[in-house]
C-alpha cells in the first residue's frame, strides 16, 4: 500500500467514511479508493480531505511524492521538469537523455541533481 494511503487511513481514524463525506462533499467510494491505494487523490481532493483533517495540504502531498519517486523513471521525470524550471538551460537535460544512460548513470544523476536542487530551493524561498 502506498505511503499516501496509509496516511489517508491513519487521519481518517475512527471516523466513518460518511462523516468524511459529508464535510468534504466526496463520495464515501472515492474516499474508500483512496485509502485502499485503488486510486489517486486529484489536487482538488487532496486539498479537501487537507483542510478537513485539519493538516498542511503540502505535508500530505509529500506523501504522494514519496510513492511516485520511488520508480526511478518517474523520479528522472520530475527532476528533468524540475531542473528545466531552475537551473540555467545550459544544465538542462531531456528525460529522454537520462533514460538513455545506464541505471548507474541515471542513478549518480539523480543523486546529484537532487543535490543541486536541494541547494536551489534552499537559496530561492
Amino acid at each position: 500500500m502506498s505511503q499516501l494511503a496509509d496516511q489517508l487511513r491513519k487521519l481518517r481514524g475512527n471516523r466513518t467514511l460518511y462523516q468524511v463525506q459529508q464535510e468534504t462533499g466526496l463520495p464515501r467510494i472515492t474516499i474508500s479508493r483512496y485509502e485502499r491505494d485503488e486510486n489517486t487523490p486529484s489536487i482538488n481532493n487532496l486539498k479537501k480531505l487537507a483542510q478537513y483533517y485539519q493538516i498542511d495540504y503540502k505535508a500530505l502531498r509529500l506523501y504522494y511524492y514519496e510513492d511516485i519517486l520511488t520508480d526511478a523513471e518517474e523520479r528522472l521525470i520530475v527532476l528533468s521538469w524540475a531542473l528545466k524550471h531552475i537551473l540555467p538551460k545550459e544544465l538542462n537535460f531531456t528525460v529522454e537523455q537520462l533514460l538513455s544512460l545506464s541505471e548507474t548513470h541515471q542513478s549518480r544523476i539523480v543523486q546529484t541533481l537532487e543535490y543541486v536542487l536541494q541547494d536551489q530551493v534552499k537559496s530561492h524561498p
